[in-house]
């Protein structure tokens, strides 16, 4: 059985799965460059010429008449692409889908999904809308999918003992605010700055009621208003939010003390809280694709799940589209790329199929040298990126226990966790707290990025790089060749690794 799955929210994107394998996963946004683009335009041509048993569709907030409309665009484009398919439907289900993207790629057998965003579909009670969804938590397992927490921003209302609405935005949304409030468009610059804080606000971000949080309108006002102590606001946003994570974690461990639990939905780009959890419990698994466009792949397992189909989680999320290049001669190895590295220059490594979600995992990225004390500061500047910001490094699997404390995990190779840094030779990936998000490298998920880290250690005795996501801030990850070198002649980087064929782009 061939599957469909299309997601219409921020970061629109499309999953195919073939058989028993996830084949292709992308978001339009990389192909249009329109940061966070909810079209499918650039898309159809990837499709082209193709034959789905079934096609299936999504959008945050999507209602029945909207779901007719992308429906009917859905069949008009299918038309013009010579797409062929069996049935199409519309999933309404927003959280379920980031649910089914954590869960089915997994090793677990069973699990208990918690899903936080900033706001999911519409959710009805008794056939009474009760507002959008802030939190779910599934329980999921191979025969059955149970809903055993749900939260919904609406008026102030229990109507049972796991279904809620309450007047307030979603934490994920307060940290939308908090970053316009900064001056920021990011969610992920609360994280950075509030790093910088060893105090939390005077004012709460967050009031409990029983076990339910809501954002504080005071602490909102004061930082829209204060002119000073920004620091103050993103470190309670971050803290207290995290807290609520680990309360709601604490009372699924409570029932069951082994559970193995699944995290999704855009909250969980959080990588210093997804690490917060590990000290609950090591049974983790957190969604690398947590953001809307994991929803496409979310409604084409759910597809895979009711006709049956036990559908391979990935082992990489090298997904994307082949990249097609002109003839080129080798003229550079390892060896080269690796000098020119450790000589402070910023090199950016093209190859492969574009990764699936937000992190850059060694094929559309920016490498530094991590040794470099003002390694932000340069990447920064570069990227047009806020001056507080941090970055991630990747390092080989056998070597980070040196270097990084992964609080019980083996591996970390989706770059999940805000670590603390074990080892004061990497300052340039250090954050103010002693932190770094980091992705654990192995030969078999990436060869040609393996192998530079390991030429790299063996020259230098340093297995780890700066890795950043090859763009700059405004703009998508690039994913064609063609974008690669608009990029190269419209910024100041100097170095173009592909290493497919070992080939060296220089100005």
């Amino acid at each position: 059985m061939k599957i469909l799955g299309i997601n219409f929210s921020h970061e629109a994107s499309v999953c195919v799965i073939d058989g028993n394998d996830i084949v292709f996963y992308q978001e339009e946004q990389m192909l249009s460059g329109v940061k966070k683009d909810h079209r499918i335009n650039y898309l159809w041509n990837e499709l082209k010429n193709n034959y789905f048993d079934s096609i299936v569709f999504t959008r945050a907030k999507v209602n029945q008449e909207e779901s007719e409309e992308l429906k009917k665009y859905i069949i008009h484009s299918c038309d013009q692409y010579n797409i062929t398919f069996k049935n199409i439907r519309c999933d309404f289900n927003h959280h379920l889908q980031h649910a089914a993207s954590s869960f089915y790629n997994s090793p677990f057998d069973k699990a208990y999904c918690l899903v936080m965003d900033g706001s999911g579909n519409h959710y009805y009670f008794n056939d009474e809308m009760i507002g959008s969804e802030i939190e779910s938590i599934f329980k999921i397992d191979k025969n059955k999918i149970e809903l055993k927490w749900k939260v919904c921003n609406g008026i102030d209302k229990t109507y049972s003992d796991n279904i809620h609405s309450i007047q307030s935005i979603s934490p994920g949304l307060l940290f939308k605010f908090i970053a316009n409030c900064i001056g920021s468009k990011e969610p992920g610059a609360v994280m950075g700055m509030s790093a910088y804080s060893n105090k939390l606000s005077h004012i709460n971000a967050f009031y409990k009621q029983g076990d339910l949080f809501k954002v504080n309108q005071n602490f909102m006002w004061h930082a829209l208003n204060q002119s000073i102590d920004k620091f103050y606001y993103t470190k309670s946003t971050q803290y207290e939010s995290t807290e609520i994570v680990k309360h709601r974690i604490n009372k699924i461990l409570e029932k069951d003390p082994d559970a193995n639990i699944c995290l999704s939905g855009g909250f969980f780009q959080n990588c210093q809280a997804n690490y917060e959890v590990l000290n609950l419990t090591k049974n983790i698994f957190v969604d690398p694709i947590s953001h809307d466009g994991g929803t496409a792949m979310g409604c084409a397992l759910l597809e895979a799940r009711d006709n049956n189909i036990k559908v391979k989680p990935y082992s990489n999320l090298y997904l994307g589209i082949e990249p097609t290049y002109p003839d080129l001669k080798t003229n550079t190895n390892y060896t080269e790329i690796s000098k020119l590295i450790k000589q402070n220059n910023l090199v950016a490594i093209f190859q492969g199929r574009p990764e699936g979600g937000p992190r850059a995992l060694g094929n559309r990225s920016l490498l530094f040298n991590a040794e470099n004390s003002h390694a932000k500061e340069i990447v920064n500047k570069f990227k047009k990126r806020e001056w507080y910001r941090p970055y991630a490094g990747s390092v080989l699997q056998d070597k980070v226990k040196s270097w990084f404390d992964l609080n019980g995990k083996k591996e970390t190779p989706f770059m999940s966790y805000a670590t603390k840094v074990l080892n004061n030779k990497v300052p340039g990936i250090t954050h103010v707290d002693n932190t770094c998000r980091v992705q654990t490298v192995k030969q078999k998920d990436n060869y040609h990025f393996y192998k530079l880290l390991k030429e790299h250690h063996k020259q230098y005795s340093m297995p780890v790089m700066l890795n950043t996501s090859l763009n700059i801030a405004g703009k998508p990850i690039v994913a064609t060749f063609k974008q690669l070198m608009e990029m190269f002649h419209q910024t100041d980087l100097k170095y173009i690794y592909l290493p497919d064929k070992q080939h060296l782009i220089k100005k």
